[in-house]
């Protein structure tokens, strides 16, 4: 089953969005609902992997992925302001806490209302999965509310600056069940000296999650950060969730 969710597209003004959920058709009633934020060049290939996935098995994904697209980047997904990385670039304003307010406040009801009214699925679980600053915006938010019980950060831009301080100051939320990570064998290899700590503040933040009991998959993968970006998120879903990846 496949549903264009018009209701919660126009119910954020701080961002168009396209979402798109894909129910699967089985009999249970509850099932893993997960927000997935895609970049235009990672959706084409995470729809590929997933009907890969779906015609290897001949049946559904065995959860409820609500697809999210068109947001500000610099806006929606960085927690505070800081200034941009690359020249030409743009400042990142801090907008994560607006937008987290608007996706709990209006996507979040929206999708799932439809979702039950069509196929009477519920959430057995919630979770955020992104790449790069929305793998960032997918842990932060773990720390932000209690909604979300697990996050895939691929490549997610853990080198932003203050983030690693920000995760070891706090407690692990209590709810986080689990949190798959991935990275770009390549990716610490930068020449950016703001970007270059990324894979050492991933495996630190991996570490202390998984301390204190989380269900932790840290992946390298190989190439740099633009390399299959579609590709490794789907595959930071199935680990997320215990489920084969091919």
């Amino acid at each position: 089953m496949l549903l264009t969710l018009k209701t919660a597209a126009s119910a954020v003004p701080t961002a168009s969005l396209a979402v798109t959920a894909c129910v699967p058709d089985t009999p249970e009633g509850f099932l893993p609902f997960g927000c997935v934020h895609l970049a235009p060049e990672e959706a084409g290939l995470f729809h590929v992997k997933l009907s890969e996935w779906e015609t290897a098995r001949q049946s559904p994904f065995p959860a409820v992925l609500i697809l999210l697209g068109g947001n500000d980047w610099e806006r929606d997904f960085t927690p505070w302001p800081s200034p941009k990385v690359f020249k030409g670039g743009r400042d990142f304003t801090g907008g994560a806490d607006a937008y987290l307010a608007s996706l709990l406040k209006d996507v979040l009801p929206a999708a799932e209302r439809e979702i039950q009214q069509e196929s009477g699925k519920q959430p057995s679980r919630r979770f955020l999965a992104g790449y790069s600053l929305t793998g960032l915006f997918a842990l932060y938010a773990t720390y932000q509310t209690s909604r979300f019980d697990g996050c895939v950060c691929a490549s997610g831009s853990v080198w932003y600056p203050g983030f690693k301080d920000y995760v070891f100051a706090r407690p692990v939320p209590p709810q986080l069940k689990g949190a798959a990570f991935s990275i770009g064998g390549k990716e610490k290899n930068t020449r950016n000296a703001v970007m270059a700590p990324i894979e050492d503040n991933m495996r630190a933040i991996a570490a202390r999650l998984q301390e204190a009991g989380v269900a932790v998959t840290f992946a390298t993968h190989p190439g740099g950060h633009f390399k299959d970006t579609g590709a490794r998120l789907f595959t930071g879903i199935c680990r997320l969730l215990g489920i084969p990846e091919a």
